[in-house]
Order: structure tokens, then C-alpha cells, then sequence
């Protein structure tokens, strides 16, 4: 009877020992699924290399009260299409602080290397505290939702408001999902260093500006699932043609005597009559006019300035329309036309050399406005 009790206490012994190692197993297989590595409270040697490595690039910048030491950008892209950024953002008190200056992400986590040799960490503190010669890092991420590939864009502003001393961004994608990006300005300091982490992955390393002086030179990172301009081109000319809808013919401005007429002076007619129609796609109506009339033009986008595009990513960033005749007979240079101007060959453009895309069919491209061509 007793060899019977212990065969069961033995039995029952292995079967729970048999559970606990399946559980055990589970959770690990779970946590390498989520990429998860338990969280370790750091020592005082830790702490201490942290606030001198910190420490050290914060003098730097002895006037301001807080250094940006290291800023780190992760972004994730899926194979819906949406998209997870989380950032870190490490500061160095040069003095101490009553308040933190930035407004803190409702939902976020807090960790803080104190000069004593102390730490602390925390989810959404709203008043920590601050002693000089400490380390803030501020960790928060956010989602964005699905998309489809030819409406996924991301643009990420790279300096901040307050000087920053490195920057690392790491961008993986999917294995289905093919990305391009850049970053406009191309250099900041120093080119920034690419390093391939697998087969969709990168991880670029550069010294971001000390802080953005204007905002339209703000340093950004630029990340687009379309291939190619071309592409691009076709999608904005097959949106444009929906929203325009049924063309009209040209008006009869240029009936009767049209052989008498002068190419400009056609062009001239035409964009006047154009000027005056109700609806957003005026210059595709002005294009398809002018070659109804036997002269070559096209349907065109581009941005009143050349800042903050990026020509490796093929990207939305033109919301301004245009005209473009390409030289022919009667155009020796080709001819702009802006609608928004008050008469043809005037362009409401600020600078020379800003990048334009040509929307043609199968064959859109960019090119460059230059005045008087």
C-alpha cells in the first residue's frame, strides 16, 4: 500500500515538474516572439558610465540647461501598411529643474539615473524630480493606422528645439513590404552612416543639427512605398482626370480663324478661358486644351520652393500645379504656365532650380523650373 502511495506521489511529482516546464517553455517562446528581453535594474557602475558618457557631451552646451545627449528613433513598418514609431529621447541636466520643459506624452516611461548613484524609473510621471548633473530618458511610442502602399508617406522631423548630440534611427519593414527613404538636408554635420541589419532593415547613425533655426530648413527623414516617380506620376494624373471629370471642348474663342493665330497667342487665349472656370484641376483642363489646339503640353506639380524634397524617395510632397510646353515649334525654350499668375510665362515660383514633376502617362519625370525656359 505504500509502494502504491509513493508511485502516485512520484507520478504526481512528475507531472506537475512536466507542466511547470511547459509553462516555463511557453512564456519563453512568447517573449522571443515579441523580441522581449527582461528588464534588468541597472548598478551603480552602469549608472555611473551612463552619467559620464552623457555628461561628456553635454558640456558641450554649458549654457543650456538640458542636452538632448542621444535621441533614437524606431520605426517598424507592417505589411498592412501600418506603421509603429516609438522614440527615446535621452537629456542630460546641466542644472536642476522644477519642472521638465517639454510637454510629456499622456502614456509613456521614465527613466532617470540620479548623481548619487540612484536610479528610478516610472510610467507617466507628471512632476519627477530633476537634479542637476542627472540623466532624463523619456521613452513613448505611437501608431499609425493601415494604409494602402501608394498613400504610405512618413515624414519625421529629425532636430528639435533644443540641441541634439547624436541620433540613431532604425527603420525594418516587413518582408513583403519594399520602402524607400531619405533625408533632406542630405548632409547634417557629417554624411550619415547606413548599416544593413538584415534583409529589411537598416540602421542609420548621424549627428542631427544642433537645433532648427527656421522651419522650413528642419532636418526630416522621408520613407515611401512607391517605386518610382513614374509611378507616382500615373497615380496623381489618374486622380486628377477622376476629380476633373468629363473635359470640356476647347471654348470657341479659338474658332474661324485659328490658322491666322500665332502659337502664343493661342497659348495667350487659352489661359485666360481657363483662368476663369470653377474646379481645382485648371491645369489640366489648360493642358488638354492646348493640345487640342496642336500644340504639345503637359499637366505638371511642383513646390514654390526646392527646400525639404527628397529626390531618392518618390514622394507626395507637390501640391502646386503648373503647365509645361516643351520646346517645339513657336516655344524655342519651352514655356511655364501657373494659372495663379496673371499672365503666361510668369511663375510664382521663389527660386530657380526647384524640382518638378512632369505627369505623363508612362513616362512622368522629374524636372527642374528655370526661368525663361
Amino acid at each position: 500500500m505504500n509502494c502504491r502511495k509513493t508511485n502516485c506521489l512520484f507520478i504526481r511529482l512528475l507531472q506537475t515538474l512536466f507542466a511547470l516546464l511547459v509553462f516555463l517553455y511557453c512564456g519563453f517562446a512568447a517573449a522571443q516572439r515579441e523580441n522581449k528581453t527582461p528588464y534588468i535594474r541597472p548598478g551603480r557602475k552602469e549608472i555611473a558610465k551612463e552619467l559620464k558618457e552623457s555628461g561628456r557631451l553635454a558640456k558641450k552646451h554649458p549654457e543650456e540647461a538640458m542636452v538632448c545627449t542621444r535621441q533614437k528613433l524606431e520605426i517598424e513598418v507592417y505589411a498592412d501598411y501600418s506603421c509603429r514609431i516609438a522614440e527615446t529621447l535621452e537629456f542630460f541636466l546641466n542644472r536642476k529643474l522644477d519642472t521638465f520643459p517639454l510637454p510629456l506624452p499622456e502614456v509613456c516611461y521614465v527613466e532617470q539615473y540620479f548623481p548619487d548613484g540612484s536610479y528610478h524609473d516610472a510610467n507617466n510621471p507628471r512632476k519627477p524630480d530633476l537634479p542637476a548633473n542627472s540623466l532624463f530618458i523619456l521613452k513613448f511610442s505611437r501608431v499609425l493606422p493601415p494604409r494602402k502602399r501608394e498613400e504610405f508617406f512618413l515624414e519625421l522631423f529629425l532636430d528639435r528645439a533644443y540641441s541634439v548630440e547624436r541620433t540613431v534611427l532604425t527603420i525594418a519593414a516587413a518582408r513583403e513590404v519594399k520602402i524607400r527613404h531619405g533625408m533632406t538636408p542630405p548632409c547634417m554635420g557629417r554624411l550619415p552612416l547606413m548599416r544593413k541589419l538584415g534583409r529589411n532593415a537598416y540602421t542609420l547613425a548621424f549627428l542631427a543639427p544642433q537645433k532648427s533655426e527656421r522651419g522650413d530648413e528642419r532636418a526630416r527623414f522621408y520613407a515611401s512605398a512607391l517605386s518610382s516617380w513614374q509611378e507616382l506620376g500615373d497615380l496623381l494624373l489618374a486622380e486628377k482626370e477622376k476629380n476633373a471629370g468629363n473635359i470640356p471642348p476647347p471654348p470657341p474663342i479659338l474658332s474661324g480663324k485659328t490658322e491666322s493665330l500665332s502659337p502664343g497667342e493661342k497659348v495667350k487665349r487659352l489661359f485666360h478661358e481657363a483662368k476663369k472656370r470653377e474646379g481645382k484641376e485648371k491645369a489640366l483642363l489648360l493642358s488638354k486644351w492646348l493640345v487640342s489646339s496642336g500644340i504639345r503640353a503637359y499637366p505638371a506639380v511642383g513646390k514654390r520652393e526646392r527646400r525639404n524634397i527628397s529626390l531618392e524617395v518618390p514622394c507626395r510632397f507637390f501640391s502646386y500645379d503648373l503647365v509645361r510646353i516643351p520646346e517645339q515649334k513657336g516655344f524655342r525654350s519651352g514655356l511655364w504656365l501657373d494659372l495663379s499668375a496673371e499672365e503666361p510665362g510668369k511663375v510664382l515660383l521663389k527660386e530657380e532650380r526647384v524640382p518638378v514633376l512632369l505627369l505623363v502617362k508612362g513616362g512622368s519625370e522629374i524636372t527642374f523650373f528655370a526661368p525663361g525656359k
